[in-house]
């Protein structure tokens, strides 16, 4: 009776970590997606901010129209 526990016990501890290993590189994949579309996102609010730091320099007179869409074109 004992020995059916502990055979049963150690068939639970076996496969509980071997499901665990499986699911871990899962959510490393899942984590580099995440992180991957952090980026894009920071990404694409630089350059937001940088259009719109051009655009106010336009609009102040700074830049010339062409000046503004030649920097434009650049940054999109």
């Amino acid at each position: 009776m004992i020995k059916n526990i502990l055979l049963v016990t150690s068939f639970l501890i076996v496969f509980s970590c071997s499901s665990n290993s499986l699911s871990s590189e899962n959510n490393e994949e899942t984590a580099e997606k995440v992180n991957s579309n952090e980026q894009e996102y920071i990404q694409l609010q630089v350059k937001m901010h940088q259009v719109y730091t051009l655009l106010k320099a336009f609009n102040a007179g700074a830049i010339s129209q062409e000046e503004y869409d030649k920097l434009k074109k650049e940054l999109i």
